[in-house]
């Protein structure tokens, strides 16, 4: 029959294709496979004669199988489900099953349900789809062959489904999705998840059915969420049903989720590039599957009211990498610890709403160039920006879309400064995406220095940018940092602020940046005016919104009150308190503690009647809980407020209770720090626990402490108190430190090697002696020269400075000690006492036995001790308390060489060398045709060798930022190589018995270090042990030398262990 171009009769049309739904088998009474116990069994699907599926095993009488499976199929098409008992060794086999028409199943029931009359004696299946009824169909019996069934199923489900088109699912599903939205309006950790759900959806609800109208995965995912929803039409009560409050605030984050990967999916042309770049697409489904395994999962427990233990599935459909194995360890990155958000410093619920809910739409709209890549909210000290951002922080971290949060502390700034903020961020990146993680690890692999750089044009580039071109997360990925105006001054934070202004933009579209402070001249110059800055100050805030949000914390925090109703009727208090406040929220939230602080002397109510009488903002409230809480008039009162204040306000970290109690000073009588504490916990956080640091809760109370013109008699000059926390500092260091602080048992093995040693650095070097340990010289530079701290500087020389370096070894801070004694150097006015002596050979006993004192503690005294020249100041002074260490007979340098490093890794002349800019780091060229790059400090090889010429290295420079190299060889070419970025793995290492130093014996324990300049040859004989050849040739007595598990008694025995 001949037709005419591009058209068909209707006799031969192309038949239509279906796609078939099944789910939800179950079955009772099942049979045994013979065997006296309950064989394993499996249902098979199969289409035309091909195989389709097949389920997981169950076991036992009664079995289910609650995947759904989808395949597509023609109406004419045979079904069958066959049941199968499972054989380890044996074939499986055949023990029932059933075989139809699907257009015979379709038309036998309302939208597609089958509907047979049960045969007892067989296997039945009941189906069912949307208003379907229950109905059985007979499954018919194996052929005779087989060995008859044993028993009888008595229910299982099949449904078969014609899913026509999205476009019939897609309205009903999004109006459910509005209806729960405004049905857990009242529920507050629940609304904001169906609120992004339903804004997420409904934007893009076109194009998505444009798009994906016939895409049978995206069909399929959406007709089970419809399926989920479909209780909402009856879910008034699940306000009341405390059961369910988990379940309904999971399904809607989940919702969420699936929402950001359908809009993606549908909409966003990067989502299909990267899954084509890095050869994903087949994972698209296995994602799919993932959502819909949680929702069956959801609607389960709801119809059970289950309490349920689960997180959501997250849009990381690409992210099939649990097997990848990541060998390289990121820990030795600067990483802010405590940084993080805390989620009780968040608003009050129904407060700040309409600038949460717009920092929502900024984090949920569309990817696109157009779209700001930064939200700045502004405001003044106390407007509660912070609070903002812990809740937008806290949201999305339940959500799973939170990278990373980094709050900044004006009392925490060693450990919280500009540039250990994008590391940070990057580490905590990496702990939510194993690509982003893989490809950080390849970049810093094999480079220390990078790893460490605290350069933070460096670290955007190879922590951030590099790794989020790997990065396969799926939607929002937010990052907030909040309190940048505590990052210090602002030169501090000026490399930052470009960062943050100039490059967050070249990021992926999905990154979000929520960044908060005060308006500062620089921070607000950077941001504003910027296309992709969307900039937000706090006064431009509504100001009846801000008042009410004011006043219902205040009601919140304080109605359980009764005394003030008494005096105030009908909550005028609260109204007297929100005008009080000048729209400050920090103001409240002061107040409200306050008030609710149990003081002898003032009752509630008249506590709060002076805060009303005298308010004049912060300042005013902070004068008026201060003399509330310390007599201005008692000299003792206030000269020890001062003192407290004084110490807390100058110490580099903060320090808890018990710490700051330990580091009073010498005339301060016990007690006296909580005398002062106990009275500020209104102002600060840690005051009535032992062990917890304290703060400010609001950092302006501390600019206001140290502010005449503010604070008036209560002001404190922390630089007032360097003298007393140096003399602090030295008092606990003379009395804590001592020989083998930790119970080392053997000097066999590094620090790294021994299983318990944070523990026992948490027991034994407590709080205070860490921190006079790393911090005394830093206040001492701080100190005016004076003769009684020349005295404990010079008792700590002669009897504390071997035990300081032991704590500096187990908390790995002895990079430190170099800077510290330099700082005691500059301190001493006396360049030619015996303090500037013993200080200069301190310094050179640290270069030159940096490597094995950081490595392994014991060997302070095995190794450095012993080899350190005659002439050595310190050598003198201990070597006399260790009887049973190393003693060179001949051999021992008489002064320290000249050198004060020597470092080893070339194997061939070294032709060239060159500082970088900064002194931090060394090049070096050589004729075995590589370049290095070392550590100036250590001597540690920070790059793996750079290779690449063909012949000897003539000449080496650093390029002005110390990012390059050039190199001139004699193979006539000129090379410049990033030392950034250098991938190669295979670091040199030293073939000798002697490498890097250090002596093993045949166990390869460690017996002792040998500095570079008695290190010639070795000649292996018993005793005495001869290093050879030399001028003269060095020889050692081993006849009482201690090691291993005896390194303990290498002390004189008289001395106190």
């Amino acid at each position: 029959m001949s037709t005419s171009p591009g058209t068909a009769p209707a006799s031969t049309s192309i038949p239509a294709s279906i796609l078939v739904n099944i789910k939800d088998i179950r079955g009772r009474r099942l049979p045994t496979d013979g065997i006296k116990r309950w064989g394993k069994l499996y249902v098979e699907l199969v289409i035309d004669g091909e195989s389709k599926h097949k389920t997981g095993p169950a076991k036992g009488t009664i079995a289910s199988w609650t995947e759904s499976f989808h395949f597509d199929a023609l109406s004419s098409s045979m079904l069958e489900c066959r049941l199968y008992t499972k054989h380890n060794i044996l074939k499986d086999k055949l023990i029932g099953g059933t075989k139809d028409a699907i257009k015979l199943l379709l038309a036998e029931g309302a939208a597609g349900a089958m509907s047979k009359a049960s045969d007892p004696a067989g296997l039945n299946i009941e189906g069912a789809v949307a208003q379907a009824k229950d109905a059985l169909v007979h499954m018919k019996l194996a052929p005779s062959s087989f060995e008859p069934i044993q028993g009888v199923v008595d229910t299982s489900v099949v449904v078969v489904t014609n899913i026509e088109s999205l476009s019939n699912t897609w309205g009903p599903f999004l109006q459910k999705v509005k209806l729960f939205s405004e049905l857990v309006d009242g529920i507050a950790h629940v609304h904001p998840y169906a609120n992004m759900a339903w804004n997420i959806l409904s934007a893009v609800h076109k194009t998505i059915l444009a798009q994906v109208d016939r895409d049978s995965c995206i069909v399929r995912l959406v007709e089970i969420m419809d399926d989920v929803y479909s209780f909402v039409k009856e879910a008034e009560p699940i306000k009341k049903i405390e059961s369910h409050s988990q379940i309904i605030a999971l399904m809607a984050q989940q919702t969420t989720e699936c929402a950001y990967f359908i809009r993606d999916y549908a909409t966003n042309e990067s989502f299909w590039k990267r899954a084509l770049k890095n050869s994903f697409m087949s994972d698209v489904d296995s994602g799919i599957k993932q959502y819909e395994d949680k929702f069956k999962e959801l609607k389960m427990a709801f119809q059970d009211r289950a309490i349920l233990h689960t997180e959501i599935t997250v849009s990381r459909i690409f992210d099939n990498l649990d097997s990848l194995a990541v060998d390289f360890d990121l820990h030795d990155m600067p990483y802010a610890n405590g940084a993080r958000f805390d989620p009780d410093k968040g608003c009050l619920p129904r407060t700040r709403e309409m600038i949460i809910e717009e920092i929502i739409q900024w984090v949920n709209s569309p990817n696109g160039d157009d779209v700001a890549r930064i939200f700045f909210l502004s405001g003044v000290a106390g407007s509660g920006k912070s609070a903002i951002a812990h809740t937008i922080a806290k949201l999305f971290d339940l959500q799973k879309r939170l990278g990373s949060s980094y709050c900044f502390d004006i009392a925490d700034q060693v450990n919280r400064r500009p540039n250990n903020v994008l590391s940070t961020i990057a580490l905590d990146i990496a702990d939510l995406d194993h690509h982003w993680k893989a490809s950080l690890s390849n970049i810093v692999k094999g480079n220390r220095s990078l790893r460490t750089t605290l350069s933070v044009t460096e670290q955007f580039k190879n922590f951030i940018l590099d790794p989020a071109k790997a990065l396969t997360t799926v939607g929002p990925i937010l990052l907030v940092i909040d309190g940048l105006d505590e990052s210090g001054d602002a030169p501090s934070r000026k490399a930052l602020l470009a960062i943050l202004a100039k490059s967050v933009s070249e990021l992926p579209s999905n990154f979000r940046v929520l960044i908060t402070a005060r308006p500062e001249r620089d921070i607000v110059y950077a941001f504003n005016d910027n296309r992709h800055i969307l900039c937000k100050y706090m006064d431009a805030i509504d100001e009846a919104s801000n008042e009410a949000d004011i006043n219902l914390f205040i009601e919140t925090q304080l109605s359980d009150i009764r005394s003030l109703d008494l005096k105030w009727p009908n909550k005028l208090w609260c109204r007297l308190l929100t005008q009080s406040s000048g729209g400050l929220f920090q103001w409240a939230s002061t107040a409200c503690r306050a008030v609710q602080d149990r003081k002898p002397g003032l009752l509630p109510a008249e506590r709060l009647d002076r805060f009303v009488s005298s308010a004049d903002g912060l300042d005013g409230l902070y004068l008026e809980i201060l003399c509330q809480a310390f007599d201005e008039k008692d000299d003792t009162v206030m000269s020890r407020f001062r003192l407290v204040m004084g110490r807390i306000l100058a110490t580099r970290e903060p320090l808890s209770v018990s710490a700051h109690s330990e580091l009073r000073g010498d005339d301060d009588p016990a007690g006296s720090v909580e005398s002062i504490l106990t009275g500020l916990g209104s102002l600060l956080s840690g005051v009535n626990q032992r062990h917890v640091p304290v703060r400010a809760l609001h950092a302006s109370f501390f600019d206001f402490l140290t502010i005449h013109k503010r604070s008036k008699s209560y002001y404190v000059d922390p630089l007032q108190h360097s003298r007393g926390l140096t003399l602090s500092c030295m008092r606990v260091m003379k009395s804590g430190l001592r020989f083998n602080i930790c119970n080392l048992e053997t000097s066999d093995c590094r620090n790294t090697d021994i299983p318990d040693l944070t523990i026992r650095v948490e027991k034994t070097i407590l709080p205070h002696l860490s921190y006079g340990s790393r911090f005394w010289a830093g206040h001492l530079g701080t100190t005016a020269y004076d003769t009684d701290i020349l005295s404990e500087v010079r008792e700590f020389f002669h009897h504390c400075l071997l035990y300081w370096l032991e704590v500096l070894s187990l908390i790995k801070k002895v990079n430190m000690a170099s800077g510290m004694l330099l700082s005691a150097l500059d301190w001493n006015q006396d360049n030619t006492n015996d303090i500037a002596s013993f200080a200069n050979d301190a310094i050179k006993f640290v270069s030159a036995f940096g490597p094995p004192i950081s490595q392994s503690t014991p060997h302070i005294y095995l190794s450095a001790l012993p080899f350190a020249p005659k002439k050595s100041l310190v050598a003198k002074q201990y070597l006399p308390m260790f009887p049973k260490t190393l003693r060179l007979k001949t051999g021992q340098a008489n002064r320290w060489p000249a050198i004060i490093g020597v470092f080893e890794g070339h194997t061939s002349w070294v032709t060239s060398v060159a500082f970088s800019q900064d002194g931090k780091r060394i090049v070096s060229g050589s004729s075995d045709q590589t370049i290095r790059v070392w550590d100036a400090e250590s001597g540690e090889v920070v790059v793996a060798p750079l290779k690449g010429h063909t012949d000897s290295v003539g000449s080496v420079a650093f390029s002005q930022d110390g990012h390059r190299v050039i190199s001139i060889s004699q193979d006539h070419t000129i090379h410049i190589l990033s030392v950034l970025n250098n991938n190669l793995a295979n670091v040199f290492t030293h073939p000798s018995a002697l490498a890097g130093g250090w002596i093993h014996n045949s166990s390869s324990k460690l017996l002792f270090w040998v500095p570079s300049w008695s290190r010639q040859g070795l000649c292996w004989l018993r005793n005495p042990f001869v290093i050879a050849p030399g001028s003269p040739s060095t020889l050692l007595d081993l006849d009482n030398f201690v090691h291993g598990h005896s390194w303990q008694q290498c002390k004189a025995q008289h001395e106190h262990l």
